[in-house]
């Protein structure tokens, strides 16, 4: 009876040995990597098309339907559908992006780029459709 007692104390100390060495095979290690959170500095000027180069732009505005812009300098991104876009004051950059877009540059020196679609230009210094 000892020695099954033995035996039995014996076995169940290898499978306790056994199952930890495979727990500690199937663990999973992650290696520490460079990733880390940046800043970067965003102007939006980052975003202006070409046309617009020389244009100061300060007021970022975007969205679908119908977008008003500030008295100030904005550029002004419309979605792909037909939208209808009034900048207001300031030399604004709009882009009317796809659709049959009505654009209205406003008093200032307006750049208006329709995109796809037949565009409306109103009041705007220059026009690329």
């Amino acid at each position: 009876m000892r020695v099954r007692l033995r035996y039995l104390i014996m076995l169940l100390a290898v499978l306790i040995v056994l199952s930890s060495m495979t727990a500690v095979a199937a663990m999973n290690t992650i290696p520490p990597t460079q990733v880390d959170i940046d800043m970067i500095s965003f102007q939006i000027s980052h975003l202006r098309p070409s046309a617009c180069a020389g244009l100061s732009l300060s007021n970022l505005v975007t969205g679908s339907g119908v977008l008003t812009g500030t008295e100030g300098n904005d550029l002004i991104l419309a979605s792909s559908g037909a939208d209808i876009i009034d900048g207001l004051g300031g030399s604004d950059c709009i882009v009317g992006g796809g659709g049959d877009d009505i654009i209205t540059g406003g008093n200032d020196a307006d750049i208006c780029i329709g995109g796809d679609g037949n565009d409306t230009f109103i009041g705007c210094e220059g026009e690329v459709q």
